[in-house]
Formats: C-alpha cells, structure tokens, sequence
C-alpha cells in the first residue's frame, strides 16, 4: 500500500513526458514514432578564449594606468614582479568564479622607451601547479609633445562702462 503513490508519481510523469514530447514532434513525426528531447536545457558556460595574457593598451607612458586580462583555467592569479610596471591584484571577472581575470597595473615613473615582457602567473590544482603567461608592452617616450597654445579669445581693445543699453522697455508684457 505504501508503495501506490510512488508507482502513480512515476506513472504520470512517463505519461506526461511522452505526451509532451509526442505533442512537440507530432507535426513532423510519422504516426506511432516517439521521440524525446528536452524542452529546455541550461546556459551553457561561455568558451573561455585560448590560455593568454593580454594588455590594454599595448602602449603606453610612464605613469599611465593599463589593464591585464588573463584568460587561462586557474584558480587564482598573480603579476609577476616586473621592471617596468606595478601589477595589482588579479580578481576574477568569470561569473563561474574560474578561468577570466582582471588586474591594473601602472607603468613605472622611471620606465625607459622600448618593449617589454609581462608576466602573470596563474595557479591550479592541489598542490598548486603554476604556469606562467607572458605579454608584451611597449613604453613610449615619457616626454609627449607640449600642447599647442590655443589663441588667446578676441578681446575688445576698449571696456565698456556703465550699465547695458537694452532699450527702454516699450516691448515688455504687462503680466
């Protein structure tokens, strides 16, 4: 007796499976053929791009602030110490906790012209194994080109004195 609810739940959902099933494919399907599909099925997670580093920009001046992305399958990451740039702390940007990382980094005060390797490094598994990714930046002279001064806006060579001349107010509503 205790086991009759649980063979009628099981029942009706054979039932109803095979009637949705018949219901969505019956219109294409020859008569007495039964096939079962899904109605809806979960997000699939994002493709992850091949494991790299990328910088942005990949040019830049001392003191100007540039964007690491780490795309690789690890738990954490890291920058490495570098010569050139002052690397922040990586944080995950993945809505699956894994795989996309971001980090800031400022190109150093005293960074000479040229190009450069970054380095991030990304850690996974237990114990951590670690694999390293590297990325290139090219540091432009510090000293960019002076502004060009604009031209001074037109002045008139003699002040106005007094109060504006507007009329004598013949045109104003009387509200």
């Amino acid at each position: 007796m205790g086991r009759r609810p649980f063979y009628s739940a099981a029942l009706t959902a054979i039932i109803l499976t095979a009637a949705s099933s018949t219901i969505a494919t019956a219109d294409n399907q020859p008569a007495g053929h039964l096939t079962i599909s899904p109605t809806a099925s979960a997000p699939a997670p994002p493709k992850v791009e091949p494991h790299h580093l990328s910088i942005s920009p990949r040019s830049a001046r001392p003191g100007q602030l540039v964007t690491l992305d780490l795309y690789a399958y690890c738990h954490w990451a890291s920058g490495e110490p570098s010569p050139v740039v002052t690397i922040g702390q990586f944080r995950v940007t993945s809505p699956y906790d894994y795989g996309e990382f971001q980090a800031s980094a400022t190109v150093n005060a005293d960074a000479k012209p040229g190009r450069y390797e970054v380095s991030a490094s990304c850690y996974h598994g237990l114990p951590p194994q670690e694999d390293t990714y590297k990325a290139q930046l090219t540091i432009t002279n510090a000293k960019a080109p002076a502004p060009k001064p604009r031209p001074a806006a037109h002045q008139v060579k003699q002040v106005p004195k007094g109060a504006a001349q507007t009329g004598g107010g013949g045109t104003a509503s009387q509200g």
